[in-house]
């Protein structure tokens, strides 16, 4: 009798260890999944940032031209004006 109850005590102990590696092994495996795709997300948007970050240095590369050629027109309409002045005079 004492040999039988034994046996069933280890055989609880077993089934007991193996259902928890195997809810263990499931937890680790949905937590891993849940990970990938967070890192995924993450990697998209970092990729989306770096584009961006590209399109605005190019952006105020723009700006600068622009304010340049905007410089460079008034000087010329600040000429032809006083080129215009002179002439009346």
């Amino acid at each position: 009798m004492d040999n039988d109850n034994i046996k069933g005590v280890t055989l609880r102990i077993a089934v007991f260890f193996g259902l928890t590696t195997f809810t263990l092994c499931i937890g680790i495996f949905y937590i891993e999944s849940i990970i990938a795709e967070k890192q995924d997300r993450l990697e998209q948007k970092d990729s989306i940032i770096h584009v961006m970050e590209r399109n605005l240095s190019n952006q105020e590369l723009m700006i600068k031209e622009n304010e340049r050629q905007i410089t460079v027109l008034k000087d010329q309409i600040s000429q032809e004006s006083e080129n215009v002045i002179e002439e009346v005079e």
